[in-house]
């Protein structure tokens, strides 16, 4: 898996502590650079900030008191943050809220630690959460987070959009949301996969569990297949906030989310006007065999998969390298004494004068 680089968008500090009769106050401030990508964010009257440290992902949900977007400054409700700010998305209730209180469930958590946890599959007509085996997360430590995951049971998945993560995308701050009637927006305002961290949030139910596959079969995830999975935490770590403001545009959305499997009826401006869900448009590429963001892993849109055969390679496997064990490099003995423009040959002698080998040996 591609290795996950996190940038810093900003700095936080307590301007006012939580005491008795008092009500804390935290200032985020922006770096100058994504200092647009919060327009259109005091729109909304709750937000969540995403921060990280070396072993973890952290989610906050936070009242908006106050945005200035000419100076980058966000004040908040007093959150006791932990680790540098990585992104900050807009409260969505269609997208981070249930219909009933839910806060019976057990607490487990498996981190992120650096590396993706697992990726997001789709099999047999359900999504599923694959836990992948590392050397910080092994089997016994997978099984025993799994054994405290029960059908019904409600997660928040921290995700990476992969397919975005390119140089360009991340220096974006503006995009044109594909809601009907919304305006441009800082992507901070907005769910976009097009932002400086493109990591995503998703509240999922829990359909089964297989502890010793490793996988849990999910209802609600959001993203493409083989998403990276960074993290699992409980739905109940972050705060549920009922009385909240949205802009006029996504007023008509539900105050909950809705979990249903798409039928494959996508709505005519690819949004659902019940739960906000998003599909994004099929374009050609999507059917392109070599495209490269839907062509083949395996084979790059060739059709035929590319493999080493060390028969071909090693012809003559009684001789040593510089005899002429392989007929790809030939004699190197002979093109030691009379070298030409093959450079190919030459870091071959020159690995083996390296690795202080003799002729018979190397």
């Amino acid at each position: 898996m591609k290795k996950i680089k996190f940038q810093s968008i900003g700095d936080y500090e307590i301007i006012n502590r939580l005491d008795e009769g008092t009500e804390g106050i935290t200032k985020i401030t922006l770096k100058k650079d994504f200092q647009k990508a919060m327009i259109k964010l005091g729109d909304f009257s709750h937000c969540i900030i995403f921060t990280k440290n070396k072993n973890n992902l952290f989610c906050y949900g936070a009242k908006i008191y106050r945005l200035h977007e000419k100076s980058g400054e966000i004040l908040i409700n007093g959150v006791n943050m932990k680790g540098e700010i990585v992104d900050i998305k807009p409260y969505f209730p269609c997208e981070e809220r249930l219909e009933n209180d839910y806060t019976n469930q057990k607490s487990t958590a498996i981190y992120f630690n650096e590396n993706p946890i697992g990726e997001y599959l789709f099999f047999n007509n359900s999504g599923v959460i694959q836990i992948h085996e590392s050397e910080y997360l092994p089997k016994d430590k997978i099984e025993s987070a799994l054994e405290k995951i029960e059908k019904g049971d409600y997660l928040r998945v921290l995700w990476w959009f992969d397919r975005f993560d390119k140089k360009e995308l991340r220096k974006n701050c503006m995009c044109n949301p594909p809601y009907e009637n919304a305006p441009k927006c800082g992507i901070f305002a907005t769910r976009s996969p097009v932002r400086p961290n493109p990591m995503a949030s998703t509240v999922v139910r829990v359909e089964a569990v297989d502890k010793y596959n490793h996988y849990i079969r999910v209802c609600g995830f959001d993203g493409f297949e083989n998403s990276q999975i960074l993290q699992i935490i409980p739905y109940s770590d972050v705060t549920v906030f009922k009385d909240v403001r949205v802009p006029e545009w996504v007023e008509h959305w539900t105050d909950y989310k809705v979990f249903q499997e798409s039928k494959g009826d996508i709505p005519e401006n690819n949004v659902c006007g019940q739960c906000g869900s998003i599909y994004f448009d099929l374009t050609p590429g999507v059917f392109s065999y070599n495209d490269p963001d839907h062509m083949c892993p395996t084979c790059k849109g060739l059709g035929e998969k590319l493999q080493i055969d060390v028969e071909r390679i090693v012809s003559n496997p009684n001789k040593s390298i510089l005899d002429g064990a392989s007929v790809w490099w030939g004699n190197l003995r002979k093109h030691r004494e009379k070298p030409n423009a093959n450079w190919m040959r030459g870091e071959v002698l020159a690995l083996a004068g390296y690795e202080g080998k003799s002729g018979s040996t190397f």
